[in-house]
């Protein structure tokens, strides 16, 4: 299995179509879980949901997950959905005045706290006093894995100029096998990381 190629851009540099790839990705990734198939019910409709599934799995989170089971009650397990679901909405409105412009994504991370490497929907870090965020689209894959990290274009370049064999792909193109590095994936990842600037972004394979 190959390695990812990791991008992450400081997000006082993201561009607005970076931004909205960003945000966007979030939204999608919302609909596809537990909190999203909830948004299409009722409140009702949700509360017994959660409530049966936590009877169904007591001894599991009782026994295996060492919950404690006066967070097991119908009472508590009630209100602990309907904050869930709260905070649910409120992301969700953050995301699309994001979106629309009225947010900054910087204040929307801070006001929905996800400005930490373990946030819910987006993965973000902080170096040398900036925050850095993750770029879902990779524009070339190395499938080499790499304990090091890159913050200028010429040492990501270098680094990939010496590793040998057929371990690169383009994703500027329609179609693309594994390679060697070659002149065309240079320019086109030249390219992209001088339009970001060296500093603003970290990559690392992984």
């Amino acid at each position: 299995m190959s390695a990812w190629t990791w991008t992450f851009v400081r997000i006082d540099k993201l561009t607005p179509e970076q931004v909205k790839s960003c945000v966007n990705y979030a939204i999608q990734s919302n609909t596809h879980n537990t909190y999203g198939t909830y948004s299409k019910m009722t409140e009702e409709q949700y509360v017994q949901d959660w409530l049966k599934f936590h009877k169904k799995e007591y001894d599991y989170f009782v026994n295996e997950c060492k919950v404690d089971p006066s967070k097991m009650t119908d009472e508590y397990l009630t209100k602990d959905i309907k904050n869930k679901m709260k905070l649910w909405y409120y992301r969700q409105e953050c995301y699309q005045k994001c979106l629309d412009g009225t947010m900054s994504i910087g204040e929307m991370l801070q006001k929905t706290h996800q400005l930490r490497s373990n946030s819910l929907d987006f993965y973000v870090f902080k170096r040398n006093g900036y925050y850095y965020i993750q770029i879902h689209n990779e524009i070339f894959r190395n499938y080499e894995y790499y304990d090091g990290e890159f913050t200028t274009v010429e040492s990501l370049i270098e680094h990939c100029r010496n590793y040998k064999g057929n371990h690169f792909i383009d994703f500027s193109k329609e179609h693309d096998e594994y390679h060697e590095w070659n002149d065309e994936i240079e320019k086109h990842v030249r390219e992209y990381y001088e339009a970001i600037g060296d500093g603003n972004f970290v990559v690392h394979f992984g």
